[in-house]
């Protein structure tokens, strides 16, 4: 097992508005505006030199494009797992009993949805309650978080902490 772990919460890039072109939620692409706001923020992140060396995501279809995006920026292009885990609704448990297969990974990232992803995060950080996003921030403050700011466009960030000799890394979107 690798001395040191890291792990990505990246949420999905800004997607289509539901409406007669995209009446199912599951279906929603992203806009070519979000296309270009993950590459420029997958641009900075790979400046970091992170080692990625799995991706899981949920099975809707904007989450499988940022995917897809994240793998492709990556040096090896990491495979891609598709999980019922990362669903919207589902329980930071669940996607963390799922990692338990990814003990090996240098690195691995999630890429979802919120409020799942800021629930895993809270998880991370020891949240027993799931948080706004600001209050997860807050509190991993409070644990020596390192600010870094990705790519050009304001409203994508990493925060990364170190919780139980992992790095915890959450990029943030609109």
């Amino acid at each position: 097992m690798p001395s040191s772990r890291s792990l990505y919460l990246v949420r999905h890039g800004l997607a289509s508005d539901r409406g007669p072109t995209w009446p199912l939620d599951a279906d929603r692409p992203l806009t070519d505006e979000g296309i270009a706001q993950l590459r420029r923020q997958f641009k900075g992140l790979r400046e970091l030199e992170p080692t990625i060396d799995a991706i899981l995501t949920s099975h809707l279809v904007r989450a499988a494009q940022t995917a897809d995006l994240l793998a492709s920026a990556c040096d090896g292009k990491p495979p891609i797992t598709v999980t019922a885990a990362l669903r919207p609704e589902a329980d930071a448990s669940e996607i963390l009993a799922e990692l338990s297969a990814f003990v090996r990974a240098s690195g691995v990232a999630l890429v979802g949805h919120e409020p799942s992803i800021g629930v895993i995060a809270g998880a991370v950080l020891g949240v027993r309650r799931p948080e706004p996003r600001a209050e997860i921030l807050r509190i991993a403050a409070t644990k020596r978080a390192r600010v870094l700011r990705l790519g050009a466009d304001a409203r994508y960030a990493a925060r990364t902490v170190d919780a139980s000799g992992t790095t915890f890394h959450l990029a943030t979107g609109s």
